[in-house]
């Protein structure tokens, strides 16, 4: 189980990123201010509030640099509020600014101002793991001047106060002591990090002991020093069937259950549907009074064209189409090219869960990390003239809608499909000829021809191959595979 070695945040520099207040208010009690924290409650009894502060005294002498109060850069606010709805913020987070309670419990921005420096928020949005490399907030790819519009629009509309419990004079080393003896650094990191005075039971102790006490326990008395997750019945009697059951099972490593772990911990059905289920975005974006179009949002952000589809791909079979390398390097953003152009919306990067989601994922498919079933490529040049043959005008015109490396699209459409070059790179073979039978009994909607008659086997173009479906779609991956390569 890959979880239980990533560290927690780090507290470097934390005190020119987030405001003292907002730190004693989260340590007293993280749910006041997120109900879905998993951070615990570390302090109970009358002294919490003042531990709290202690600790917040210290941690906002943790920093390079005085931070600024004020907003010390240029944006627009509308363009903020534009992005933010068009890369799918809304997936995940409330809109700023409704202090309602979320139907769909994603996470609230309403304390942004409270919580953030206007300079460490822009920052953080450019780099979102820069002090937690295992965060579920993923990296947006943000340019500069995104990253300022989108911290002007969260500072402007996630102005919600809380009443702070600093009410008396905190001392920074009653602080740094506490930090150090409470168990925060079981869980947190910091640079020239001291001997820390607080230990517990090994995890592999776990598995023979009885589960009465510590974070388990329904009561303070029975917790002691432990600290309280304020774990609802439900999640009690499940940690506890498990630890019944399937306890040992933490120290085995099946990547099937690791990605649907994580595809879960990282909200993925946020933007896409998989098995059925429909993604948040689409249940946000279908309420009546959701009031942005995709050409509204568009036009805000400068993009001149977009496609009139703006679904996101189904995962429901990912891992049976795309190569495990290339999904590897799509999640973790290493992939330069967008693929399909014509969308709003942009894959972020999730570098530290890549490789065992698409592992994952395309072992759910039955394909292992390295198969490469039928990738093998002929090098036939025949072959490679009659699959660029096929592609041309006189083919099956796919050029038409499809770029050919540094050659765009012949078809005058406003937004190209994806680039032919980038398809042998990205595609497994055995996926592409399922797809290429029948487009539409594999993507429902697509806006990709059928070319076979009859059962498949045949195409209406007998010209090549005498019509031999399979023949002539290798022929094309053939050539495809000349320019990818």
């Amino acid at each position: 189980m890959p979880e239980l070695q990533y560290d927690g945040p780090s507290f470097d520099n934390i005190g020119e990123r987030y405001k003292k207040d907002w730190i004693a208010k989260w340590i007293h009690k993280p749910s006041d201010l997120r109900h879905q924290a998993n951070m615990p409650i570390v302090f109970s009894g009358k002294e919490s509030e003042s531990q709290s502060s202690h600790i917040a005294k210290y941690l906002a002498t943790l920093k390079k640099d005085s931070p600024e109060e004020n907003i010390g850069f240029q944006g627009d606010k509308n363009k903020g509020e534009a992005i933010f709805h068009a890369y799918g913020c809304i997936s995940c987070h409330a809109t700023p600014g409704n202090h309602s309670e979320d139907k769909l419990n994603r996470i609230s921005l309403d304390y942004v101002e409270s919580k953030w420096f206007p300079e460490a928020l822009k920052n953080y949005l450019l780099n979102p793991s820069k002090y937690y490399d295992a965060i579920k907030m993923p990296n947006l790819q943000l340019n500069d001047q995104e990253a300022k519009d989108v911290s002007i629009y969260l500072i402007e509309n996630g102005s919600k106060e809380f009443t702070s419990i600093n009410n008396f004079e905190a001392d920074e080393e009653i602080g740094k002591n506490l930090l150090y003896s409470s168990g925060c650094m079981n869980c947190h990191v910091i640079q020239n990090q001291e001997a820390i005075n607080y230990s517990v039971k090994d995890f592999s102790g776990l598995i023979n002991s009885e589960w009465v006490s510590g974070c388990v326990s329904e009561t303070n008395n029975q917790r002691k020093n432990a600290p309280n997750f304020q774990f609802s019945d439900i999640e009690l009697n499940s940690l506890l069937k498990f630890k019944e059951n399937h306890l040992e099972t933490v120290f085995e490593s099946n990547k099937i259950y690791i990605a649907e772990r994580q595809y879960s911990s990282l909200k993925c059905n946020s933007c896409h549907q998989m098995n059925g289920v429909q993604s948040t975005w689409e249940t946000v974006t279908s309420e009546e009074n959701y009031s942005f179009t995709h050409e509204g949002l568009a036009k805000t952000m400068g993009i001149e064209k977009i496609w009139e589809i703006q679904e996101r791909p189904n995962l429901s079979v990912v891992g049976g189409k795309l190569k495990t390398d290339w999904m590897t390097n799509f999640i973790a953003g290493k992939i330069d090219k967008k693929p399909r152009g014509g969308l709003i919306a942009k894959m972020p990067a999730y570098e530290k869960f890549a490789k065992n989601i698409s592992e994952g994922l395309s072992m759910q498919q039955g394909f292992g990390p390295n198969d490469n079933y039928g990738e093998q490529i002929s090098n036939d040049n025949e072959m490679k003239i009659i699959g660029e043959e096929l592609t041309s005008i006189q083919g099956y015109s796919c050029v038409t809608c499809h770029g050919i490396g540094d050659v765009g699209a012949k078809g005058g459409i406003p937004v190209q499909s994806i680039n032919f070059q980038m398809v042998p790179q990205r595609l497994r073979k055995i996926y592409y000829h399922r797809f290429m039978i029948n487009p539409q009994r594999i993507i429902y909607g697509t806006s990709m021809p059928k070319y076979t008659i009859e059962d498949g086997s045949k195409t209406w173009l007998d010209t090549k191959y005498e019509g031999d479906s399979y023949k002539q779609f290798d022929s094309i991956w053939e050539y495809m595979s000349s320019i990818s390569n």
